[in-house]
């Protein structure tokens, strides 16, 4: 049987971004004007093969409040992805991902895969953050950046998150092989018949 690796990939932005929504149509579920607002992490999950490696990529939706924040810290540990999402709407959401920029970094260091997503991109005519300004940040920081609306466009932030997958193997290619080669070689070891003492 194949190794399956396990990817942690979690959203990072003030309440009201749509990060519910982003991750329920990379699920396959249909947008919802409902949605409501995540009061506390929550997590799924579901199995890819990226580039050849058999993938559990399991994605957790932090709450954005204030009062939640200590909380959305302890889920940030251990994670290979961070996403960090803005309403381009909202200037003080985007003004906002500073702080969940310094949070990641200082529990998970620069070892990790970033991206930048300016959500909404339907309600393009109340924007009030540019794209540029968007493109900037996330060149600042080293992340991939994206465009985007939960609500009409799904394959697009679909695909964007697949692009951070990708680039997380490529990154960690030769860790992920050798682990395994590991696992294999221990699991030979224990499975290697012991030789009969005849006295």
């Amino acid at each position: 049987m194949d190794d399956i690796i396990n990817i942690k990939v979690i959203l990072l932005g003030e309440m009201g971004t749509g990060k519910t929504s982003l991750i329920n149509v990379y699920f396959g579920k249909e947008f919802d004007n409902n949605t409501f607002t995540t009061s506390a992490p929550e997590f799924y999950q579901k199995q890819l093969t990226i580039k050849g490696i058999n993938c559990t990529v399991g994605v957790w939706d932090t709450a954005g409040q204030e009062k939640y924040r200590s909380i959305s810290k302890i889920v940030i540990n251990g994670a290979h992805i961070v996403v960090y999402v803005y309403d381009i709407t909202k200037k003080e959401t985007f003004k906002e991902l500073e702080f969940w920029s310094n949070c990641a970094e200082e529990i998970l260091g620069k070892n990790v895969i970033l991206g930048v997503v300016a959500n909404k991109l339907d309600l393009y005519d109340k924007q009030m953050v540019s794209r540029q300004e968007g493109e900037k940040y996330a060149n600042d920081i080293g992340a991939l950046f994206k465009e985007t609306s939960a609500k009409v466009d799904s394959n697009g932030f679909c695909n964007f998150i697949n692009q951070l997958l990708e680039k997380y193997i490529d990154k960690n290619g030769n860790i992920i092989n050798d682990n395994s080669k590991k696992r294999m070689s221990i699991s030979k070891h224990k499975t290697k018949k012991k030789k009969k003492i005849f006295c």
